[in-house]
């Protein structure tokens, strides 16, 4: 459609006081002939807008786009320096039903000096509406239910979680997970088990998840994984150091300010084994199982993941309850036909008959440099250089 031959094009009044005298101008302006913004110049002149922020950041796919008619009214383009090409600054959809107009850009990114593109998704750079018109009240809610939805980025991101004095500072910082082929770096037993703890981070559920078992088994890169897999949440990253502060008051606070998000408690063994009177953080089992499954758990609606290597027996029973422990499992060495498949998939002749970490199966290639012990001739120390 063409919004400058539609029904919404129509003249404007506008005050002008001139030699003390007030006089009224039914008119157009015509500036958008020559903005480079002029989807947004020309409903801005018409029509009532939503007022969006810049960094709201949100967005509608392609798929939603289905249900509207583009506006052919304007050419609007740009040079990518990010994609280098030419590209449409400006793209203006109108839905029929709703009588909505959206102005969108394919750059996702809300800093002036960065780029960002994903295929078939649109930033949302405003939304425009025809205010005498009542029905809109209830048309403009449907609207952003149905086709609009805060954008997330793909990137791998955790929230670092620092002490300062009586409060939580979050620290954002992008990662980079290493990339899992889960059939051939997952014993075979793990496959159902990732499935499920995905369906239910997609949900906001409350419950808990340990993940526990040998060093160098990639526990730490699965939660790596999670966080660009479930992208719609965050993933908050608790040091040991901070562990025992779940008890106090601000940290709970904390966690109600970001309902429906993950915790991951790393290391945290001494914090959740079994409480008795050697156990100097029995409050800490306490305050995991108040957020996971006792009345403030409906508050916080909080997940939690916990990662550790020793003996499962050795934890509090209380968190191995079935309606509330969703998920549990013990990594260990990848069995010699899962290491296999795995040197095959990366075609190499590597081939064991021994049950491999998924470090050593991974770096295979790495030299094992050895020195003599001064002491014992027959003793020898390894020395692994990795290399990231």
């Amino acid at each position: 459609m063409k919004i400058l031959e539609s029904k919404f094009y129509k003249p404007v009044k506008y005050a002008i006081y001139h030699n003390d005298k007030l006089a009224f101008s039914e008119k157009l302006r015509n500036h958008w002939e020559s903005s480079d913004t002029p989807y947004l110049d020309l409903l801005g002149e018409i029509l009532t807008w939503t007022m969006l922020y810049y960094n709201d950041n949100l967005a509608i796919r392609e798929k939603n786009l289905e249900d509207m008619e583009r506006c052919t009214d304007f050419v609007c383009l740009r040079y990518s320096k990010e994609k280098n090409k030419i590209i449409e600054k400006e793209i203006c959809y109108f839905h029929k039903k709703y009588e909505i107009f959206i102005v969108l850009t394919p750059d996702l990114s809300t800093e002036y000096d960065k780029e960002l593109f994903e295929k078939w998704v649109f930033r949302v750079k405003n939304v425009f509406f025809d205010n005498s018109d009542l029905k809109n009240e209830k048309h403009l809610p449907k609207f952003f239910e149905k086709y609009v939805e805060k954008y997330i980025s793909p990137d791998s991101k955790i929230s670092l979680l620092v002490r300062s004095w009586d409060s939580i500072e979050m620290k954002e910082y992008k990662i980079f997970p290493k990339e899992i082929d889960f059939k051939t770096m997952y014993n075979e037993d793990f496959l159902e088990v990732n499935k499920h703890i995905v369906k239910e981070l997609e949900t906001k559920s409350k419950w808990i998840v340990l993940l526990h078992g040998k060093p160098w088994s990639w526990k730490t890169n699965y939660i790596k994984w999670l966080t660009w897999k479930i992208s719609s949440k965050k993933f908050f990253f608790v040091p040991t150091t901070m562990i025992s502060s779940l008890t106090e008051p601000f940290f709970i606070s904390f966690l109600i300010e970001n309902k429906n998000s993950v915790l991951v408690l790393e290391d945290c063994e001494n914090y959740i084994s079994e409480r008795n009177s050697n156990n100097s953080y029995t409050d800490v089992v306490a305050s995991i199982l108040n957020i996971a499954d006792w009345i403030l758990s409906d508050v916080v609606e909080c997940q939690i993941i916990c990662t550790f290597n020793a003996d499962i027996e050795n934890i509090d029973k209380a968190l191995l309850r079935k309606w509330r422990l969703i998920a549990e499992y013990r990594f260990k060495e990848l069995e010699p036909k899962i290491a296999n498949k795995y040197f095959k998939s990366i075609n190499v002749k590597q081939k064991t008959d021994k049950a491999l970490l998924l470090a050593d199966v991974t770096n295979f290639w790495q030299n094992d440099y050895k020195e003599t012990d001064k002491d014992d001739d027959k003793k020898k120390k390894k020395i692994w250089f990795s290399v990231e």
